[in-house]
């Protein structure tokens, strides 16, 4: 259950982006927002698809830039990226399950 330290460094430079984003977002907020294209591409193929089922889910959240109903729908940057992360993670562990960072099931947290 040892990481390798190229893993390790990788994941320590991802989280230091992801800090650097966060407080790029805190100073300037409106470089975060994009808008829906924008966001599709960001999100990879199928990124439409991808971008409308995790609002569905609930997992991204759109802003409305306007009162209007019609009003253009803008997106966090770091909120899509984080989540992308968040499902390639997912996808490492389901694949390596001896992995440090794999989930773990709420039965073995409890023994």
């Amino acid at each position: 259950m040892e990481i390798d330290i190229f893993s390790f460094k990788q994941h320590i430079i991802e989280a230091s982006e992801f800090a650097a984003m966060q407080i790029i977002k805190e100073m300037y907020p409106d470089m975060d927002n994009i808008s829906f294209s924008v966001a599709s591409k960001l999100a990879g193929i199928n990124g439409r698809r991808w971008l409308e089922n995790h609002i569905a889910r609930g997992n991204i959240h759109p802003i409305r830039r306007g009162a209007t109903k019609n009003s253009k729908l803008t997106f966090s940057r770091i909120e899509i990226q984080a989540l992308k992360k968040a499902e390639e993670l997912r996808a490492q562990s389901v694949l390596n399950p001896s992995s440090p960072l794999s989930l773990k099931s709420s039965k073995s947290l409890k023994n």
